[in-house]
């Protein structure tokens, strides 16, 4: 089943089951997922900044920007020497920032003896990416959780 007949099937679903269901639905499928890129991302500050918002039939992940930076990489001024890839949901190679240096203060954490020494790397050479997902895996991945709540619970 394709995402098109998977959305047809859910609207036709949504109006024959009780008003509460498709939300308990979406619900069920979005927070298995973020749960699952929780995991993915254990050990970073971006698993405790994963949220979910649904509204209708329309269910978003809500994350800080740098996640895409770093999941597909970032080119650098110099080019793309670290193997960034357009991220799929903005066909952008570049940070925020543009051909500027990123703020030195991001990379506080690591000190002030490297915090500069960051700055100037990001900029020149970009981030290699992590490869955590790709939107196609997050979309599967999706369709099957609520499929399987379908199939659960004889929607």
């Amino acid at each position: 089943m394709n995402i098109d007949q998977f959305i047809e099937r859910i609207e036709s679903l949504t109006s024959t089951v009780e008003s509460n269901q498709p939300n308990n639905m979406w619900q069920f499928g979005i927070e298995r997922l973020v749960e699952s890129l929780r995991r993915e991302l254990r050990g970073t500050n971006l698993a405790d900044n994963l949220q979910y918002q649904i509204d209708g039939s329309l269910v978003s992940i809500l994350a800080p920007d740098y996640l895409l930076y770093q999941n597909y990489g970032v080119a650098g001024a110099l080019g793309n020497k670290k193997g960034a890839r357009p991220d799929e949901f903005s066909d952008n190679y570049t940070h925020k920032y543009g051909m500027k240096k990123p703020p030195a203060d991001v990379f506080e954490r690591y000190g002030e003896d490297l915090k500069f020494a960051i700055q100037q790397s990001v900029y020149q050479f970009g981030i290699a990416p992590k490869g955590w997902f790709t939107r196609e895996e997050l979309e599967t991945q999706y369709i099957q959780l609520v499929q399987s709540f379908i199939e659960d619970n004889n929607i």
